[in-house]
């Protein structure tokens, strides 16, 4: 997991480099995308980043169950309706 997070943060950080110097040359066709792509490989770097700490608390990553509310636990299962 720490190749993929280094990985990731160099070619995100190339990414940026690259859009500011192509902005600096004069290249604004296609800045729209350039943000939609960095911002879901700035997602992608939080999300590995949470993996990570996820991993060495020694939680798996599916393991966090919601927890019910008081509310919640108050009110009685109710039964599926029976069909005549």
């Amino acid at each position: 997991m720490r190749g993929s997070l280094l990985a990731l943060a160099i070619a995100t950080g190339l990414y940026i480099i690259d859009g500011v110097l192509t902005a600096a040359a004069g290249g604004y066709q296609g800045i729209i995308v350039r943000l939609l792509i960095l911002f879901f490989l700035i997602q992608g770097l939080i999300a590995l980043r949470e993996l990570k700490r996820r991993q060495m608390s020694g939680a798996s990553p599916g393991s966090a169950a919601p927890v019910a509310t008081p509310v919640e636990s108050s009110i009685p299962p109710q039964e599926p309706p029976t069909t005549s």
